[in-house]
């Protein structure tokens, strides 16, 4: 079974900027691991940290809600494109919103998530994957070969400024596309590929509905991830992620519901896990832990 980068059980593993499917309770917080830092655009007052939420009503069942406090805000920067992610902030909440062909589990393996499966041919210069069924984007559509291969040309498209260019330069926009069927991919490289499932994993390569361009994306996201966005606004917290009640990875999420507060200063972060008025911290000062 898949062990997943996301949120997925009532803990957190951040790693280079990107976190997941979430679970936890907002009235009993947990344990917070470091994150890569980036440059804080504007440092926050400690007062954003929220108020801690009040007990459920006994007879009502409780939502599960994370609070997560961020070190590294991405200010104006902050979209829900996965072509470009400036901070660390602005990944662990893509991260939310997608999924990619392939993903890496905690031992750093190369596992399958939206592709089920791939294989290549003996010179690792034609791959084909096969896509999950049934898989749904936000917006209802299912998943096809369609969304796979615009979701890579327009990575590879000059015109778009992806940052992920350069990293996926080995492949051919013109030797991507659909396979036998709606479920099936193929990428013809110029060359042997032998690490493109690794490269398939990098940050940018979520994928996105075909058709889909960064006005579409920038403040609504449309993913197949567990979490869906609430009202996003690049500089304005709480940044608010429901759960996807339609996600195809049975059982997940475990949370019903992520907040994100920018806190940047470290003593006020730590206050504000200490206090209960947030779960989870991206990163934590080391001289801080007792």
């Amino acid at each position: 079974m898949r062990t997943t980068n996301k949120l997925s059980a009532c803990f957190v593993l951040v790693m280079v900027g990107m976190l997941g499917t979430a679970c936890g309770t907002a009235a009993a917080p947990a344990a917070a691991p470091a994150a890569e830092a980036v440059v804080a655009t504007t440092a926050p007052a400690a007062t954003d940290a929220p108020a801690p939420t009040a007990a459920p009503v006994a007879t009502e069942k409780a939502l599960i809600i994370v609070k997560i406090a961020i070190g590294d805000p991405g200010g104006e920067a902050n979209s829900l494109d996965p072509i470009n992610q400036p901070s660390g902030e602005n990944s662990i909440m893509v991260n939310q919103v997608y999924n990619r062909l392939l993903d890496k589990d905690s031992d750093f393996q190369v596992s399958p998530e939206l592709a089920e499966s791939y294989t290549k041919n003996a010179t690792a210069t034609e791959w084909t994957f096969v896509l999950r069924q049934g898989v749904k984007f936000h917006d209802g559509h299912e998943l096809t070969c369609k969304d796979v291969v615009w979701t890579y040309k327009r990575l590879l498209d000059p015109a778009a400024k992806s940052e992920a260019l350069g990293t996926l330069s080995f492949l051919d926009s013109a030797g991507i596309s659909c396979g036998a069927d709606n479920y099936s991919v193929v990428f013809k490289t110029p060359k042997p590929a032998p690490d493109l499932p690794a490269m398939m994993t990098i940050k940018n390569t979520f994928i996105v509905p075909d058709g889909a361009t960064e006005a579409d994306l920038k403040l609504k996201g449309n993913g197949t991830g567990p979490f869906i966005a609430e009202n996003f606004q690049p500089k304005q917290t709480p940044h608010v992620f429901v759960k996807n009640q339609n996600y195809w990875e049975k059982g997940l999420p475990k949370a019903d519901r992520l907040e994100f507060y920018t806190i940047t200063e470290a003593t006020s972060a730590a206050a504000a896990l200490q206090s209960g008025q947030v779960d989870l911290l991206q990163q934590i000062d080391f001289p801080l832990i007792e």
